[in-house]
């Protein structure tokens, strides 16, 4: 007795249309092929996209004109004047200004950390930012 067969049917370079009739160990073979080829061109596609994005952000990164060292310089001292009127501020302050905007926390997770109100957090923060603001400006 002869094993069953399955219609398969393809579609050729050429457009034109072919159906073949295979066992249904080879269709499942195919239908596997068919499968993997299909998973393959997803992940070449998602790599040119990818290799794609990082050339454009290396070419992005190369139009970005280099700092020169007075630049450079002056960045420094703003930067290092920003550090020292940070370490003026009282602790508490100090503390709540970097988990804020280094930590990147908003005023309630702040409050919950210390076991205050977000008030007291949000008007730190405000103070804080009054005295340095008045600490860069001389």
């Amino acid at each position: 007795m002869e094993a069953p067969l399955k219609t398969v049917a393809y579609k050729l370079a050429d457009g034109k249309r072919i159906t073949l009739n295979v066992a249904f160990e080879v269709a499942e073979l195919l239908a596997q092929s068919d499968s993997d080829i299909r998973l393959q061109r997803q992940q070449d596609e998602r790599y040119l996209i990818y290799t794609g994005c990082i050339d454009e952000m290396e070419e992005a990164a190369m139009a970005v004109p280099q700092e020169d060292i007075a630049d450079l310089l002056v960045r420094m001292d703003s930067h290092n004047q920003l550090h020292a009127a940070l370490e003026k501020l009282p602790n508490a302050l100090h503390r709540r200004v970097f988990m804020h905007y280094f930590l990147d926390m908003d005023y309630l997770m702040i409050a919950c950390e210390e076991g205050v109100g977000v008030k007291i957090v949000a008007r730190s923060v405000e103070l804080a930012i009054l005295f340095l603001r008045e600490s860069l400006d001389t």
